[in-house]
């Protein structure tokens, strides 16, 4: 459900929501069936979400302390609406 919200807020969180749901979902199939490859595949996800979470965290702080941006976050803008046209 995470991911939904995430797709109006930023590329980055989504991003991070979606490596977080392929690591859980990969350590709970590993888990499951006992697997050890699997459990590390998930864990390497694990790895990658940290990296990615780390990325926009850091990516917040600077961006506010520069009052620019410095780390790119892809920042969700609303569309504008066209106007109709009268005839």
């Amino acid at each position: 459900y995470m991911n939904i919200a995430a797709v109006r807020t930023s590329r980055v969180l989504f991003v991070l929501f979606f490596f977080l749901n392929i690591t859980f979902l990969l350590l709970v199939i590993g888990n499951l069936s006992q697997t050890a490859t699997v459990i590390h595949v998930g864990g390497w996800f694990g790895i990658v979400t940290a990296g990615i979470a780390w990325y926009g965290s850091a990516a917040v702080v600077v961006n506010n302390t520069w009052k620019k941006s410095v780390f790119p976050l892809g920042v969700w803008t609303p569309p504008k609406e066209q106007e109709e046209s009268k005839e």
